[in-house]
């Protein structure tokens, strides 16, 4: 093994991590505009009548009515879906990088002989 292929071990890790993040950050975004569509469909559904129900589960219900077909709620969860999924993607990739690194570390202390 030679330096060039460490080096380039470390600068694809390099990479995986800041990809990594960004997805993670893409995640929280997207989790957000979830919180955040919900709460305008839940405005909008009580302000127009639909959600009027006399106790909590009966408004809990109508709620649940409501989000299952609004645009904006089901646009923003599919959104979050698949920000999760490539999040969990370069976990993976990350993962695969680090298991090649103490791969080449034990291969590196077996070359050395030391101990």
């Amino acid at each position: 093994m030679e330096f060039n292929d460490l080096n380039e071990l470390a600068r694809l890790y390099d990479l995986a991590l800041t990809q990594e993040l960004a997805k993670k950050r893409r995640l929280a975004m997207c989790e957000a505009e979830v919180l955040a569509a919900t709460a305008c469909a839940h405005c909008g559904a009580q302000d127009a009548g639909l959600i009027n129900g006399k106790n909590a589960d009966a408004r809990k219900s109508q709620l649940a009515v409501v989000l299952q077909v609004d645009k904006g709620v089901l646009s923003a969860e599919a959104d979050a879906r698949a920000a999760k999924q490539a999040a969990d993607e370069f976990y993976a990739t990350r993962m695969m990088i680090e298991a090649k690194i103490s791969l080449t570390k034990a291969w590196l202390y077996s070359q050395a002989r030391i101990g």
